[in-house]
């Protein structure tokens, strides 16, 4: 969420200026580092744990002339192109919608359609051709993300469940059980283990190059 932030900040100022920030900005989840650093790469203050991420921009900023720069205009267009669903296949395209739209619990066919021009019927049909459903990869994208965090974060998991678009933390509880055979914290601990176990000087794992992980 970091880095997305930040390349929509860089292409902000690119268009209102390098001096520019905004009034705040908004993380779906605990800081990773001290707040100081956010303040700092951000230049502005940072509110955690928020139901969605984005920023706070003065009404004013939107009416500001934007930069007319060539290069300036290149870039904002490439990084728009990388990040719509152009030139993907179906699937990887919804793969990569839903995983955008899932803390902000907006990750429904209906919303993603949309995204596409398309009705939600031809969407599904579209995703049948590929041997698959709309439902089905929601739910390896949230499993896919909830594998991602738990192994190499501390993020707390009410906030997870928000990162999940779940409502609540137990149906993250249930969720991880179908995923993984076992609660999200057991995962997470098991995961631990194995980099532990794994860790250079420990005797045994495949791989004496990887290093233990802190989360």
């Amino acid at each position: 969420m970091e880095l997305a932030l930040g390349v929509a900040l860089g292409v902000i100022r690119l268009l209102l200026g390098a001096d520019y920030a905004p009034l705040a900005v908004h993380l779906p989840h605990d800081p990773l580092t001290p707040e100081a650093f956010y303040l700092q790469y951000f230049g502005c203050r940072p509110y955690f744990a928020e139901r969605v991420g984005g920023f706070t921009m003065r009404t004013a900023d939107l009416s500001r002339p934007l930069n007319r720069d060539d290069v300036a205009h290149r870039v904002v267009v490439d990084y728009l192109s990388s990040i719509t669903p152009l030139g993907e296949g179906i699937v990887e395209s919804v793969r990569t919608i839903v995983r955008q739209l899932l803390p902000t619990g907006a990750a429904t066919l209906n919303v993603v359609a949309e995204q596409f021009h398309l009705h939600p019927k031809t969407l599904q049909r579209r995703l049948a051709e590929e041997n698959t459903t709309f439902v089905i990869l929601v739910d390896r994208v949230r499993k896919d993300v909830a594998d991602r965090y738990l192994r190499t974060t501390g993020i707390g998991l009410t906030h997870l469940a928000r990162e999940l678009g779940y409502a609540e933390q137990s149906v993250l509880t249930r969720s991880c059980k179908r995923w993984f055979g076992t609660g999200p914290a057991a995962y997470r601990n098991q995961a631990r283990l194995q980099t532990t176990v794994s860790a250079p000087g420990s005797g045994r794992g495949p791989n004496p190059g990887n290093v233990s992980v802190s989360c």
